[in-house]
């Protein structure tokens, strides 16, 4: 399925449109109700279907949704207590039992 999405060319200030998936809006933005690609997602943000909704980070930060109310991208060392930065994911993921907090993988209990 395809869409036409307009973004603001900030260089020339004139909206170019595009013929493409919905994923050619550039890094940071998502098309709003008229396909037009100048809303921004969250801070450190790559990928998102709406302000409020982040769907991959920018590289080097990592997705927090350990509160769902709250999800957001984090770097590393940011991640919540009980969760580690899993590389594979990008994502903070939840330590393994008995792990209180973890490092590297969820079996890495460090407490």
């Amino acid at each position: 399925m395809t869409n036409e999405y307009t973004w603001l060319n900030t260089t020339s200030g004139i909206n170019e449109t595009v013929t493409k998936c919905q994923d050619t809006c550039k890094l940071g933005k998502f098309p709003d109700a008229s396909n037009i690609c100048n809303g921004d997602c969250l801070a450190n943000c790559g990928k998102c279907s709406n302000a409020t909704a982040c769907d991959m980070c920018k590289h080097g930060f990592f997705l927090d949704g350990t509160d769902s109310t709250n999800i957001k991208c984090v770097t590393p060392d940011l991640c919540p207590s009980g969760t580690y930065a899993d590389k594979s994911t990008n994502k903070c993921e939840p330590c393994s039992a008995p792990c209180v907090t973890c490092e590297g993988n969820s079996n890495k209990c460090l407490t």
